[in-house]
């Protein structure tokens, strides 16, 4: 049984996106009931559309059991699991390709309007906030890559899937800014790994 988490690069000028390390420090396995369930990780590039490609890449080669996808959400001060995946591009800040999206435009013309994260987010929030980490659900990924990303997730995968925005890292972010510890994003994004895990297992 394994899981696939997936992280984006830096991108807006940032030289650290506080989602790759995240994913860059969990474990290569989590253990739940006994039973050792592979955390496979993977990095996806900041450009839209492209970013789907290279998922549908893993989910072919991986073929995982459950899918969590990581991005960083500067400004926020909490871990926040989201719940909707929404058909739209907005976008006056370019992806890492330069492309953008000034005027409001569809992910898929011919997709549905939403998705909803299939992942146990309501359980992954609690296990984080027993854990005394702040989280709470997000209802909107925004419109830029990580709602593309997670569009095209939800649209594709048959397996419990979502994204999880995290802060960026307090290490990085401006004075002054919603922030959080980036060993506290880590144990965060650990937690919420393993309730997924929980999930698969039964």
């Amino acid at each position: 049984m394994r899981i696939l988490v997936t992280a984006f690069e830096p991108f807006g000028g940032d030289s650290v996106n506080s989602s790759m390390a995240a994913l860059e420090a969990l474990p290569d396995s989590v253990s739940v009931k006994g039973q050792s369930v592979s955390v496979v990780k993977a990095g996806i590039p900041v450009v839209f559309g492209q970013c789907g490609k290279v998922l549908d890449q893993l989910l072919k080669e991986i073929c995982p059991d459950g899918v969590i996808s990581l991005g960083m959400a500067a400004g926020r001060g909490q871990i926040t699991p989201e719940v909707f995946a929404v058909n739209a591009r907005y976008a006056r800040s370019a992806d890492n390709a330069g492309q953008c999206y000034p005027v409001l435009s569809p992910c898929d013309p011919a997709g549905s309007e939403a998705y909803r994260s299939t992942l146990p987010v309501e359980a992954m929030c609690s296990r984080m906030q027993d854990a005394g980490i702040p989280a709470g659900l997000s209802f909107t990924a925004g419109t830029y890559v990580c709602n593309d990303l997670f569009y095209h997730l939800m649209k594709t995968a048959a397996v419990p899937a979502g994204f999880i925005h995290v802060p960026q890292a307090a290490e990085e972010a401006p004075e002054g800014r919603a922030a959080m510890a980036q060993a506290e994003i880590n144990r965060g994004i650990l937690e919420a790994v393993t309730v997924l895990a929980e999930k698969l297992v039964g």
